[in-house]
């Protein structure tokens, strides 16, 4: 039972009956009794009366039935006008009464991306990750189409608790001939985090954007990605640099220790001792360090320098941190190469003014 029917059962049970009401009744059926011949006639003004409300019953049905059609057809059109007209200022109605507030903010519907992880490169400290990207069919990839934010992080989601530091680049590789909504990224990641094997990592990727780090970024396709893969290194060639206890060089105003280097065709870690300088200033002074390779061809091509002038087209990123490593203070320097280097060319690093052969 329904609430339409409830409400008129309980009105039922409040309607009083007048006290005449059993008499009038008693009378009518005497009046049946006594006049038999009358009853043909009866009849017809009941059945009159019973077309009657029949009619007015088909005349109701029809109207509500052509309202209920005109209602469901009209209904919303009708809705979307009230609401045009308030947003538009045009309604007499006071918004208020309608009870309908406005948001000014601005967000626009877009088809989705579709993405593939084509090919991953890693090593201890560093990912290069393919990806090929199709876009709806309005969008024509550029150079200046990125990412407005990516990330890596631990786990099989995102997770800011488990953000993996050095996400460095996200930039257009190659654009499909055929499909100019179709491209291939190069994702990277060097991190001062040493890489566990078979350990879930996962790339996130937020909304795509033509120049989206200037001051008017536009954009392109509104969403949140990401896809989520183990850790496998697909890098086998590594050098690690046996290092003599008298490799110390100058550091600002005192000295370090070259503890360890390690090469591979993605990059370069070097860890040095640098406990004869004060722990409270590590991370707030420059306390970079400048490096170079020594090629076999005789070429020495700068990785990280003080002179603002210097060529370091090789260096993709570096990053520092301050581990401590069996009592000593060290100083961590992860850097990313921007193209694979040949690793068996290296004949030797140079640290600051120490060269420190490669064997």
């Amino acid at each position: 039972m329904n609430k339409f029917d409830k409400k008129i059962r309980e009105m039922s049970k409040n309607i009083q009956t007048p006290a005449s009401y059993d008499q009038k009744v008693d009378d009518l059926l005497k009046t049946l009794t006594e006049q038999p011949e009358e009853l043909p006639r009866k009849n017809t003004q009941t059945g009159r009366r019973v077309f009657q409300i029949a009619f007015c019953l088909f005349c109701v049905i029809l109207i509500v039935s052509f309202y209920t059609i005109g209602t469901q057809a009209g209904l919303f059109s009708s809705f979307k006008e009230t609401i045009l007209d308030f947003l538009s200022g045009s309604s007499e109605n006071d918004p208020g009464d309608l009870g309908v507030e406005s948001d000014q903010s601005y967000a626009e519907s877009k088809p989705d991306l579709i993405m593939e992880l084509t090919e991953k490169v890693i090593d201890s400290h560093s990912i290069y990750l393919l990806v090929t990207i199709t876009a709806p069919g309005n969008v024509r990839f550029a150079p200046n189409i990125t990412f407005d934010y990516f990330c890596f992080c631990w786990g099989t989601n995102y997770n800011v608790d488990q953000l993996i530091g050095g996400a460095t680049s996200c930039e257009l590789l190659e654009v499909s001939e055929d499909m100019p909504n179709r491209a291939t990224y190069v994702v990277s990641l060097s991190t001062d985090e040493e890489l566990e094997e078979e350990r879930d990592i996962t790339v996130c990727f937020q909304d795509l954007t033509a120049d989206p780090y200037t001051d008017h970024p536009v954009l392109l396709v509104n969403g949140v990605w990401s896809m989520t893969f183990p850790i496998y290194r697909t890098v086998s060639d590594k050098i690690t640099v046996e290092i003599d206890p008298s490799m110390t060089f100058s550091y600002i105003n005192t000295t370090a220790d070259v503890i360890s280097i390690e090469l591979t065709p993605l990059g370069m870690v070097v860890v040095s001792d640098v406990s004869g300088y004060p722990p409270d200033e590590l991370g707030v002074s420059d306390t970079r360090i400048e490096y170079r390779l020594k090629m076999i061809d005789g070429s020495e091509p700068v990785l990280l320098s003080r002179d603002p002038a210097a060529d370091t087209a090789l260096l993709e990123s570096a990053s520092s941190y301050f581990p401590e490593i069996d009592g000593k203070i060290c100083q961590q320097d992860t850097l990313a190469f921007s193209e694979a280097v040949k690793i068996d060319q290296i004949l030797g690093v140079y640290v600051a003014d120490v060269y420190v052969p490669v064997k």
